[in-house]
């Protein structure tokens, strides 16, 4: 028997050598491949997760920032505040000679809007926020942030409370009492400064309205040392996560702004502010520039029968300006008492004239005093949204103490 050898030619690659070899640069690309993938997912999940936590604390501080301003503002507006009860007190036997704006702001000074309204309201929304998510507590890397946010947070509610409820920094004059009082007056429903008058000399001279009154300055040193106190703690949070002020403006600003750029054409027509049964207010972009600002008010009476209808107007004109709307207040507003449709109750005959001849001259001096004025530009960012039915209007102006502030209106396009 012949047995024969063959030998391998070499440098020929054997078949089962290929497709070993390229099975296992396969396996290796495989693995290379999740690992990338899933490591590249871990990576971008846990960066995802401290810009979460950024943005949390980002938004913490901007809490604890708007509630050391609101006791600032309050603290430099105690004064200016207390001015008008003073000089009325001072003035207390010459009533009849005081303007009726000075004794409107004297009472507002001693007297509560509502039991139900606290004088200093707590807005909790970004502190239940942080107190609920314990997994960016997770992904903020420094403890003593948190620590610091979490005692701020105890104190902030502590301040609040006593200034809501010690009697120190409560109006002495509770509304029940202002209403009964105000329900014995001469004539409260229409001689409306004759009411004032009464309720002043009910209520200025009781011990607890004088005790408000001179305790004036201790108030105001109270409500600065408080802001005092919470900025520091701002500023020890800033620093610890490392945020810059600019940085924050821009989280701030980017909290802000939403919709998107109108054009000239869908700003045109009216907008509604508000819409109810007793009142309407509305501004209007007519498509030749021209603006009109509406205040309807509905009044009536348990001495007439029907409704007074008083309309104030202001015109002027609006330029749309990138993603500004520049408004041009022209002086002169306008008052329109309607009293076409009220008819005096059997009695309430005098009562009824009263009051026209009270408001018909009350408008007829604001419209004297309005045409002394100057025209006024307006700049307000806005931005419309998606269907076009809705604008945000925001007003930024710098406050006392050179801080910027926002003030946010949305009007309703008329038929939505």
């Amino acid at each position: 028997m012949n047995i024969k050898f063959r030998m391998p030619y070499i440098g020929k690659r054997s078949k089962s050598g290929s497709v070993v070899r390229e099975l296992l640069l396969t396996i290796i690309a495989t693995t290379i491949s999740i690992v990338l993938t899933f490591g590249g997912s871990a990576y971008i999940e846990q960066q995802k997760k401290k810009s979460d936590a950024r943005l949390m604390a980002m938004m913490v501080i901007h809490d604890m920032e708007n509630t050391a301003l609101q006791l600032r503002q309050a603290s430099e507006m105690t004064i200016p505040q207390a001015e008008p009860a003073n000089y009325v007190w001072e003035n207390f036997y010459r009533l009849d000679d005081i303007g009726e704006d000075t004794l409107q702001l004297a009472l507002s000074y001693i007297v509560e809007e509502s039991s139900a309204l606290k004088q200093f309201p707590l807005d909790e929304a970004s502190e239940k926020i942080f107190l609920s998510s314990q997994e960016t507590w997770k992904n903020i890397d420094n403890p003593g942030f948190i620590d610091a946010v979490q005692h701020f947070y105890v104190y902030r509610h502590q301040i609040f409370d006593y200034i809501n409820s010690s009697p120190s920094f409560r109006k002495p004059i509770s509304s029940e009492e202002d209403f009964r009082v105000l329900a014995n007056c001469k004539d409260p429903m229409h001689w409306y400064r004759l009411s004032l008058i009464d309720r002043l000399r009910e209520f200025l001279p009781r011990n607890n309205v004088q005790l408000h009154l001179t305790g004036t300055y201790g108030r105001q040193r109270a409500l600065k040392d408080y802001a005092r106190n919470f900025e520091q703690t701002i500023i020890k949070c800033k620093f610890m996560m490392g945020i810059t002020d600019e940085e924050l403006d821009a989280y701030v600003k980017s909290q802000e702004h939403s919709g998107q750029s109108p054009k000239e054409s869908e700003l045109v027509g009216k907008w509604y502010l508000q819409k109810e049964k007793v009142v309407e207010v509305y501004y209007e972009f007519s498509v030749d520039h021209k603006f009109r600002d509406i205040s309807l008010k509905h009044v009536t009476s348990p001495d007439f029968t029907g409704i007074a209808e008083i309309t104030r107007s202001e015109k002027g004109t609006w330029e749309l300006r990138g993603d500004s709307l520049c408004i041009m207040h022209e002086p002169g507003t306008k008052y329109q008492l309607d009293v076409n449709n009220i008819k005096a109750k059997p009695g309430k005959e005098a009562e009824t004239k009263g009051f026209i001849e009270y408001w018909t001259d009350y408008y007829t001096e604001e419209e004297r005093i309005s045409a002394m004025g100057q025209t006024e530009e307006e700049n307000l960012a806005v931005s419309i949204d998606k269907t076009g039915t809705r604008v945000e209007l925001r007003a930024t102006y710098t406050n006392e103490v050179g801080k910027e502030n926002t003030s946010t209106l949305y009007l309703v396009k008329e038929g939505n």
